[in-house]
């Protein structure tokens, strides 16, 4: 069994993303680079497109170097890991009430960004991952747990996956 102490690439990533930035900023916005550059944008959310268009500022080096470390903490992270499942809950909080949300940008940012974060971290390192609801919190809002192994090993973690899911579908 591995513990999260073990997994150290978490830090790594998250001293990146402060040194460097984000990965996805750059990636989403050549994605959609033609919608968010026409008449159509204002159909975007508009806190999600200035994201986006942010990502026009990252510095090439910045972009460089998240690639080169990227690859290295896969690299290490196969490693460590080998054919062990990685099992930790699918978002770090259950869904939170929308209003505050729309009321307030700052907390919008603030959540979106940890409601994001370990599946990010599963991205980041070439995980495959499945979620699988595990039941529900004190406030009746659906919980669920997300098991991921390193890249290609898609058909050992969907096997584990369906497993335990019938596991759970017993309790």
């Amino acid at each position: 069994m591995i513990t999260c102490g073990v997994c150290s690439e978490f830090d790594d990533i998250g001293m990146l993303a402060r040194e460097h930035g984000y990965l996805v900023g750059p990636e989403a916005l050549d994605t959609h680079w033609n919608l968010v550059h026409s008449a159509d944008a204002k159909r975007i959310d508009p806190r999600i497109l200035a994201r986006i268009l942010d990502a026009g500022d990252m510095k090439a080096r910045d972009l460089i170097v998240i690639h080169r470390e990227r690859g290295r903490l896969i690299r290490k992270n196969r490693q460590i890991l080998g054919e062990q499942i990685v099992l930790f809950p699918t978002t770090p909080i259950t869904a939170p009430k929308l209003k505050p949300l729309e009321d307030d940008d700052d907390l919008y940012l603030r959540t979106n960004k940890l409601m994001l974060r370990n599946t990010a971290l599963g991205n980041f390192l070439d995980w495959c991952g499945a979620a699988l609801p595990n039941g529900i919190d004190e406030n009746q809002m659906p919980t669920s747990i997300l098991l991921s192994m390193t890249g290609g090993q898609d058909s050992k973690l969907l096997a584990a996956a369906l497993a335990i899911e019938n596991l759970l579908a017993q309790n």
